[in-house]
């Protein structure tokens, strides 16, 4: 599926006070005191130099304001992911010269094979909403519709099982619900007890199970970071891919004095 991942703050070089109150509105922010406040101004503002920054360094790229705009590097931190389990994945062969040389551009959004991206909040849990939109892919691929199903499910039951938590959805659940039947929990929640809740068995019922999985592959070293191999894969269905997410960059430094 693919992965959609957001700025931490806006490129340009607009970093004033009111500019400040604009996006706070925006996002529905407020703060307790006019002294957090005062820190979250900095905070934004150098995040907005660092995405500045970048922008420099990737033309190709885009970055807008999102809501964690006023965040620190500690509380973006607990956004990101560890390292990806891949115990029990069987793992793609490499495709062959004709297979790369037959791949071309294919836009699967566009096909009509992936739902709207859902943002995960403030809980660290990117491979399981990644996990559920390859399964919607494939089951809309094999016939059966785009249907939205659970990231919830995923994360409160499966997120221990293997890679993206497909070991519990191939080999234990031999599947997932509904969105509907297992509807996402409040992951802005700030303290973030919404994000993982023990798994809700009678919602997660096999026999309530909509999407029906029997495997899933992942693609080993050294074919993970080869994008030949990457597109090849495209050409069966959309594909997850675990982006690395540093710190953001520091400001450049001043210029020299005259």
């Amino acid at each position: 599926a693919a992965v959609v991942a957001a700025a931490a703050a806006a490129a340009g070089a607009a970093s004033t006070w009111s500019d400040f109150t604009e996006w706070k509105q925006q996002h529905g922010r407020t703060y307790a005191t006019t002294a957090e406040a005062a820190v979250r101004f900095g905070v934004w503002k150098s995040n907005l130099q660092c995405l500045e920054a970048a922008s420099q360094e990737n033309k190709h790229a885009r970055f807008e304001a999102d809501w964690t705009a006023d965040w620190t590097i500690q509380e973006l931190a607990g956004l990101r992911g560890g390292p990806l389990n891949t115990t029990g994945a069987e793992e793609q062969l490499r495709f062959d010269d004709a297979a790369v040389g037959d791949a071309g551009p294919i836009d699967w959004v566009e096909l009509g094979a992936v739902n709207a991206p859902v943002s995960q909040g403030r809980c660290g849990t990117c491979a399981q909403f990644s996990a559920t939109a390859d399964i919607e892919a494939q089951w809309f691929l094999h016939g059966h519709g785009l249907v939205k199903l659970s990231e919830q499910e995923m994360i409160d039951c499966a997120s221990y099982t293997g890679p993206y938590g497909m070991g519990w959805v191939a080999d234990v659940h031999k599947g997932l619900t509904t969105n509907r039947t297992y509807p996402l929990a409040n992951h802005s929640d700030p303290t973030i007890r919404g994000c993982r809740s023990p798994c809700n068995t009678s919602a997660a019922d096999p026999a309530r199970s909509v999407a029906h999985v029997s495997g899933a592959t992942c693609l080993g070293k050294p074919v993970y970071d080869d994008e030949n191999q990457m597109l090849a894969w495209l050409q069966h269905g959309p594909l997850s891919v675990s982006v690395g997410a540093p710190a953001p960059l520091p400001p450049p430094p001043p210029p020299p004095p005259p």
